[in-house]
Formats: structure tokens, sequence, C-alpha cells
């Protein structure tokens, strides 16, 4: 086989596209606009930018980010209790919290502590001790099976489109 170049940023609108067309088939259908809580703790550069651009994609494919910019003496108890409300919040079906968190803050007390519908990018306690979302499964595997969520749409199934069962309950 021979090597193919590809054009990143033509897929990457592509799946942009294909999401932004998914939220309007879920709004036709008389659904909310899925909610996706981004939560930075500090002032780290480059989860900045990471963080910027999550949240343009959101905007950019019809998806509510609602922001949550903490100072870096944020506490573990504060943290949690944001985990928690967010966690009932019927307007959030996903919560991403940026690593890396401040020293004082524990990563797997904190992703331990969102619901898994809500765990967003396939992090948890496992990936965090392998190291890598495929040990990680592996694990999960080798343990008897992995937490389920499901496509709410009648849409051609990617991992941008499968949206969790909780925007149903809007």
């Amino acid at each position: 086989m021979t090597a193919r170049i590809i054009d990143g940023r033509a897929i990457a609108q592509a799946l942009k596209d294909e999401v932004r067309a998914a939220v309007e088939v879920l709004l036709a259908r008389g659904g909310r606009r899925p909610g996706l809580a981004v939560v930075m703790v500090g002032d780290n550069p480059a989860s900045a930018i990471y963080v910027r651009n999550k949240r343009r994609a959101c905007e950019e494919t019809g998806i509510v980010s609602v922001d949550h910019d903490l100072p870096q003496s944020t506490t573990e108890t504060e943290l949690c209790a944001l985990i928690d409300r967010l966690n009932r919040d019927g307007s959030i079906d996903g919560i991403l919290v940026q690593l890396p968190l401040p020293e004082h803050i524990r990563p797997t007390a904190i992703l331990e502590r969102i619901e898994a519908l809500a765990r967003q990018e396939g992090l948890s306690r496992v990936v965090l001790e392998t190291g890598s979302n495929f040990d990680a499964a592996k694990r999960v595997y080798e343990r008897g099976g992995f937490e389920t969520c499901e496509p709410i749409l009648d849409y051609p199934p990617s991992a941008w489109t499968a949206f969790y069962a909780k925007s149903l309950s809007a």
C-alpha cells in the first residue's frame, strides 16, 4: 500500500459539519441543544489553548459550552462540589475537566466523581493508572465489560454523533 496524504483540516471540518447536522436533527425532533461543561483550574498556557479550541468547536457545532475557569487556589473540595452540581444539571451532557490539575488536587478523585455518562475523552482511573486509552480498554474488557453509552439519533454513527442517553431526558 502506498502512502496517502490526507487533508486533516478538511476531515475536521467534515466531522464538525456532521455534528452540527446531528444537533439540528436532535433539535428538530424536540430535543434540546447538548451541553458541555468545560472546567479549567489554573492558568496553564497549553491547557488554555486546548480549552479555547474545545469551546470554539462547541460554538461551530451548535453545542452549548458552559465555561468554568477556576483559580489555581481552588481546593479539591470546591472542585468536587462543582462536579457534583454539574452531574445534577440537566442541561449538561458532558463534563471535561482539563488536565493537568494543580498539584494539590488529585486527578483521580475528580475524574471518578464525574458520572460515567458525562465523562468526556474516556478518562477514568484505569486510564490514569495505565497511561493510555488502549490499555484502559483492555483492562476494562478483562474485568467483564465497558460502561455503555447509546447514540440517540438515527444518524450515521461516529465518535462525534454518539450523544448520550442523558440528552433524552431534557
